[in-house]
This record gives C-alpha cells, structure tokens and sequence, in this order.
C-alpha cells in the first residue's frame, strides 16, 4: 500500500512539474513571428474585428506589449478581444487564429492567452494548432 501510495505521489508530482508544457505543441518565437508575418501596430478594436491576416500582422506588436495583459482575469481578455476562434486544450483558453491551412498538412497558427491556476493570464503564445 505504502509503495502504491508514493507511486501515486511521485505520478502526481512528475505530472503538475510537467503540466506547462504538456500541451504546448509548435510555437513560434518573437522573433520567428515578426519573420513570418511582420509587423503592424497593434490595434484591439482592428484585433477584435479582423480575421486571420491582419491579425497575424499585428501578433508580433501584441506579444512585445503582452505585460500589459498578463495578470488580467480570462472574462476580461475575451471582453477585450470577442470571442475565440481557435481552440487550445479546453474552451476556456481564450485563442485567436492568424492562419488557417487550406488542408491538413497546411500550417494553421494561432495566439493563445495561457491561464495559471487561478484563470489569470501567465503568457501570450503563437501556437501552431495543428495537425493529424
């Protein structure tokens, strides 16, 4: 039993230390989305309004001020920027696609709003949603 029990402790621990990172997939750096897409001011309201490209355009300007959004509650990030149209392990990450393949095997990426424990914003990511 005790062997059972420190087996469930250590599972529990190896899974929580890896847990931020279990999901993440393909991202891309600041650097790699300025190369990508490069780099238009950001505009919330242009954000919000846009589909895909102008919004991929505006994903490098958005992840350099990205300070300004961490720490904000999840019901504040979807009030600023509308509902999601991407999707990142549950429904409640807020997600934005930027591009959309055409077929599978065609890049979709997207900006995603990590949440901490307690739904609060820890990082702003350009995840590539993607791919079997």
């Amino acid at each position: 039993m005790k062997f059972f029990l420190s087996l469930m402790i250590l599972c529990s621990f190896t899974g929580n230390l890896y847990a931020s990172n279990f999901w993440r997939g393909s991202t891309l750096s600041k650097k790699e989305v300025l190369a990508k897409w490069g780099k238009t001011e950001f505009d919330i309201e242009r954000f919000k309004n846009s589909k895909l490209k102008p919004r991929a355009e505006m994903a490098f300007s958005l992840l350099s001020q990205k300070s300004k959004y961490i720490g904000k509650n999840v019901t504040d990030i979807f009030k600023l920027f509308g509902p999601k149209d991407g999707y990142y392990f549950s429904d409640y990450y807020p997600a934005y696609m930027l591009s959309r393949g055409k077929t599978n095997k065609d890049e979709s990426w997207q900006l995603v709003f990590l949440l901490d424990k307690n739904q609060k914003i820890s990082d702003i990511i350009v995840h590539q949603n993607c791919c079997e």
